[in-house]
């Protein structure tokens, strides 16, 4: 085991201890980039452990479905997800959170560096309402939003596969908005959890050779 999940199974572990029952998966789940790859049935028995045998029979289970050829040695899919990690955190380190625990982070961790990125300020509404013209109406301020786009050949081939299956343009496009000194996803969450589909397809089909 390498030394990120390695670090994982020992925090799970070590919650779990303490607690003397189920880890406390809002604080510790939060905590870990591995969130980013989670399906909702993982995170259902995530929510289940009661020991850290428990918790390190779960991170081998949750590497091997994500490990395009079980038959050799080393995971090349959890190679890649420990250099994202890596490059996201120094990339992203002027944020509050860990650089890969952002959105900026997810979506580096989930599709990979962008093919090309570009900025424009656009007009947008405050919470705030002032009068105008005898009737109140929102009062407008520029924010900056980020794009980030990927060729086709900048994807992974297993998200290509799952792309041309629906039916989905292979150029793609994932937009941040910059308020208050944050980064919030603009559009882009239903690409983003096909792409988590698509790191545990490569295991599934490997394993089923």
């Amino acid at each position: 085991m390498s030394a990120l999940p390695a670090l994982l199974s020992g925090l799970v572990a070590a919650v779990v201890l303490a607690l003397g029952g189920a880890p406390d998966i809002g604080a510790q789940w939060r905590s870990t980039p591995a969130r980013w790859l989670m399906e909702p049935a993982e995170l259902r028995v995530w929510r289940n452990l009661e020991s850290p045998q428990e918790a390190e029979d779960f991170f081998n289970r949750f590497w091997q479905r994500r490990n395009p050829d079980p038959r050799r040695d080393g995971n090349p899919n959890r190679d890649l997800f420990e250099q994202r990690c890596s490059e996201a955190n120094a990339l992203f380190a002027g944020e509050e959170r860990k650089g890969v625990l952002t959105p900026r982070g997810r979506v580096f961790l989930l599709l990979g560096p962008p093919s090309a990125l570009g900025q424009e300020y656009r007009r947008a509404p405050k919470a705030r309402m002032v009068a105008a013209r005898g009737r109140r109406a929102p009062e407008t301020r520029m924010l900056l939003v980020e794009s980030w786009s990927w060729r086709p050949e900048d994807l992974s081939p297993s998200l290509r596969r799952e792309l041309k299956k629906r039916g989905w343009k292979l150029d793609l496009e994932v937009q941040f908005v910059l308020d208050e000194d944050t980064y919030t996803l603009l559009e882009g969450e239903a690409l983003l959890e096909l792409a988590v589909r698509s790191w545990l397809r490569q295991g599934q089909q490997a394993m089923r050779k």
